[in-house]
């Protein structure tokens, strides 16, 4: 099994954090199609394994268009955006809550 390991930055903390744990089991199993990321990545046939095209994602009209049709997002950006305002509020509680 394929395992996507990059790193993002969180909203406002700008915290690196491992994809993984940005889009664990329960994000997954409860907005999109699979039971993992890695899941996900595989399903796609979309190349994720280089530097490069991991860091380019972000950019990536075919992984958008993807993540619309099997996940409950209308694409990666809002997706992923989503996804870190979730866990900046689970993992900062008192800085989120500050700032809200």
């Amino acid at each position: 099994m394929m395992k996507v390991k990059r790193r993002t930055a969180l909203i406002k903390k700008r915290e690196p954090v491992f994809l993984e744990d940005l889009f664990n089991e329960a994000f997954m199993q409860k907005y999109t199609e699979f039971q993992n990321f890695d899941d996900m990545v595989e399903a796609s046939n979309i190349c994720l394994l280089t530097a490069k095209a991991q860091s380019e994602i972000d950019k990536c009209p075919l992984w958008s268009r993807y993540v619309a049709c099997h996940t409950d997002f209308t694409c990666w950006k809002e997706m992923k955006h989503f996804a870190a305002t979730q866990y900046h509020s689970l993992s900062f509680p008192k800085f989120h809550a500050e700032t809200h």
